[in-house]
C-alpha cells in the first residue's frame, strides 16, 4: 500500500460521466478485465476477510483513480434501500433499479458496468440530496459502498441478504425509525480503542470504511463516497476532526464479524 498521505489525492479529479463499460472500452479494457483485477486483489488476502475487505474497497477508490485518473460518482440513495412505510421513496428506487439493470449496488459481485451513466432531468430530480445538491450520474452512496466491499470479500450467500443492514441499519417496523445494527463492537471515537484497516467509522447518516490507520499520529484514512464534489475516494480523517464534530462518531470493531460473519449475523438478525 502507498504511504498513508499518498492515498489522499487532489480534490479536483473528475468523476465518471459515462457508463463504466464504455469508459473501460475506450481505455482498452473490459468490465471482465477489471473484475479479474478485483478478484486477484481480493484473492491476494489469502482468506483474510479483513484484508480482503480493504482490498475490495481500494479497488474502486485509490486503485481505479491511480490507473485512470477518474473517480466513481456519489449518488444519494445509491444503494441503501429502506423504503419502510415511506411511499415517497418508491419512485426513486424504481428509477434506480432501471438504471442499474440487473445490478444492485450493495450486492453486486464485481463492478457495476452502469456506474457513471448520466441522469436525465427526471432522474436528477429524484436523486437530488436532501440538502439540495444535484447529482448528475449513477454511482454509490456510503452504505452501498460498505455493502459492496463486504459482498466482494467472497461471502456471497450471506452478504446478498444482509450486507445492507450491516452498512446502514434497518427500518424498525414498530416505530418506523431507521435503526443501526452493529455487526461489530461499537467504541466511541474518543476512547482508548484505535480502529484498524477493515473497521468502520459510523455516525448517524454516514459510514466510512477504514483502509489505513496511523495510530502514531491519530489519523484514519477512509474509503467512502461523499456527498461533496469529490466523489468516491480516500479521505484523511484525523481523530480531532471527528471528535470536534457535533455529531457523535463511533468505531465499529469488525474483528469478530470478519472471523465468523455468519455466526455474528445469526445473533443480530
Amino acid at each position: 500500500m502507498a504511504h498513508y498521505d499518498e492515498l489522499v489525492t487532489p480534490k479536483d479529479r473528475p468523476q465518471l460521466q459515462e457508463p463504466l463499460h464504455i469508459f473501460l472500452e475506450r481505455h482498452g479494457y473490459s468490465v471482465e478485465d477489471y473484475n479479474n483485477y478485483l478478484k486477484a486483489a481480493v484473492a491476494s488476502a489469502n482468506g483474510n476477510m479483513r484484508e480482503a475487505y480493504v482490498k475490495a474497497a481500494m479497488a474502486i477508490t485509490y486503485d481505479f483513480e491511480q490507473k485512470f485518473g477518474y473517480r466513481f460518482p456519489y449518488t444519494f440513495g445509491g444503494g441503501h434501500i429502506y423504503l419502510g412505510s415511506n411511499p415517497d421513496l418508491v419512485p426513486k428506487y424504481e428509477e434506480f433499479d432501471k438504471l442499474n439493470g440487473n445490478y444492485k449496488n450493495g450486492s453486486t459481485l464485481g463492478v457495476n458496468p452502469n456506474w457513471g451513466t448520466k441522469f436525465n432531468d427526471k432522474q436528477m430530480k429524484l436523486f437530488t440530496h436532501q440538502d439540495g445538491t444535484v447529482y448528475t450520474s449513477l454511482g454509490l452512496d456510503c452504505s452501498s459502498f460498505v455493502s459492496w466491499a463486504a459482498f466482494n470479500t467472497g461471502q456471497v450467500d450471506y452478504f446478498e441478504k444482509n450486507a445492507q443492514s450491516m452498512a446502514h441499519g434497518y427500518v424498525n417496523q414498530q416505530t418506523g425509525i431507521q435503526e443501526f445494527i452493529p455487526f461489530g463492537t461499537l467504541h466511541a471515537i474518543n476512547t482508548d480503542f484505535f480502529g484498524r484497516a477493515g473497521d468502520i467509522i459510523w455516525r448517524r447518516g454516514h459510514v466510512m470504511s477504514i483502509v489505513a490507520a496511523d495510530e502514531t499520529n491519530g489519523i484514519y484514512y477512509t474509503a467512502e463516497p461523499n456527498c461533496g464534489a469529490e466523489g468516491t475516494k480516500i479521505y484523511r480523517r484525523p481523530i480531532e476532526s471527528l471528535t470536534s464534530d457535533s455529531r457523535e462518531h463511533f468505531i465499529i470493531d469488525m474483528d469478530n464479524f470478519f472471523k465468523e460473519p455468519n455466526e455474528v449475523a445469526r445473533k443480530r438478525i
